[in-house]
């Protein structure tokens, strides 16, 4: 009986994992994409991470009520996904974990060049000149920062 449950349980799990395999051949609406997934298409050149880019750019412009964005990043997000593009296809070989991965932090994250206001109507027109060691962290793999999350 133990046997029959094991040969399930392996089953269940080759089935899920050819269900993930076969959503990442194809994929499909490309603002639904996982970081994991994001990086593994953009390194496989199935993505491009301009085309990721672009996509959740216009997600996030087409929900402007929402108030989910304090700032959006859109021109140097966009200029860091053709660099990320660009420099994949020199050297497709070297590169961090979510290179050209578009993402998103919080308002209290400082991001140089970026506005940061921490949901302080004081700090309006604060833009740090200095990245906060969790966003230096995620530059120095590649990602990019897509926009600054509003907070309450």
């Amino acid at each position: 009986m133990g046997t029959f449950r094991q040969i399930g349980a392996v089953c269940t799990a080759i089935i899920s994992l050819l269900g993930s395999v076969a959503a990442l051949a194809q994929p499909g609406d490309l603002t639904q994409l996982s970081v994991t997934e994001a990086a593994k298409l953009i390194k496989e050149g199935r993505v491009t991470s301009e085309q990721l880019t672009r996509a959740l750019l216009a997600k996030i412009s087409a929900n402007p009520d929402l108030n989910a964005f304090m700032t959006v990043n859109e021109i140097g997000a966009i200029k860091a996904a053709r660099a990320a593009d660009e420099a994949r296809r020199r050297d497709p070989g070297h590169f961090g974990a979510l290179h050209g991965v578009p993402l998103i932090v919080k308002d209290n994250i400082h991001v140089a060049g970026i506005r940061n206001t921490a949901g302080t109507p004081g700090l309006h027109n604060f833009v740090p000149d200095a990245n906060a060691p969790v966003a230096q962290a995620l530059l120095d793999a590649g990602a990019i920062v897509l926009g600054k999350t509003n907070m309450h």
